[in-house]
């Protein structure tokens, strides 16, 4: 099996239970589908063995500080963690690690949200991270436009995520989705109540994971709710 390869994906961190974690897709650190654990590489079947982080260093955004963490032990088995009822069909992976003692702390809570913004179909989002490995200037992450396809809380398929539509493109998997609103903006709570944001208004709402078919600009959602379960009960990967 063929191990020498990489490409490009989105991951960001997480603090809980006193531990940092990366948060990614399943299928970035498996390098197989998702929903049907096939090789993603279909030439030579090439699987992870490490993934290399880039973060942004504390004392200046635009310089990178790298490290690279191992996704399978001596014996190919993984290293991250899923979750503990669905496994690998819900498309997220979650390792502890330390990151670089000059490493920016740009950590996204999954804590619960008092007052949650209600999200609703054909409303706006944004997929923020590097498509084709492309970066703004800073070396900054992307923005990507999405609109909310499916009923939010609704399961899609039967599993914790929903739809959007976006132009997405390789290299997003992973990326944090976020609801973005500026300054003065009313929206509805959960609710119902309207609240009014006297500065710029930034709801972490999950975790984006590719599109539901190379046709098809329809892609996963995953909330961040089902993040927390994966890092509170998950259960050691398999492939």
């Amino acid at each position: 099996m063929g191990r020498a390869k990489s490409w490009g994906a989105t991951g960001f961190l997480a603090e809980r239970l006193g531990k940092l974690w990366l948060v990614t897709n399943w299928h970035v650190l498996s390098g197989r589908h998702f929903q049907t654990g096939k090789p993603l590489d279909e030439t030579d079947s090439a699987t992870p063995v490490s993934v290399t982080v880039h973060f942004p260093t504390a004392y200046d955004i635009s310089v990178r500080v790298s490290r690279s963490y191992p996704v399978i032990n001596e014996h190919g088995d993984p290293l991250w963690l899923e979750h503990p009822l669905h496994r690998h069909a819900i498309d997220i992976a979650v390792m502890e690690i330390q990151i670089p003692d000059t490493a920016a702390r740009q950590i996204y809570s999954l804590d619960p949200i008092p007052q949650p913004a209600a999200m609703r179909v054909s409303e706006d989002l944004s997929i923020v991270g590097f498509p084709f490995r492309e970066m703004g200037g800073a070396q900054t992450a992307l923005g990507t436009r999405a609109t909310v396809a499916s009923e939010p809380l609704v399961d899609y398929a039967g599993l914790p995520c929903f739809l959007v539509d976006a132009r997405s493109r390789t290299g997003q998997s992973g990326s944090p989705v976020l609801l973005y609103r500026p300054e003065g903006t009313w929206i509805l709570a959960e609710n119902g109540d309207p609240v009014t944001y006297n500065e710029p208004f930034e709801e972490f709402v999950g975790i984006y994971s590719g599109r539901i078919n190379s046709e098809s600009d329809l892609g996963f959602v995953w909330r961040r709710s089902v993040i927390a379960e994966v890092i509170d009960r998950g259960v050691m990967g398999e492939v």
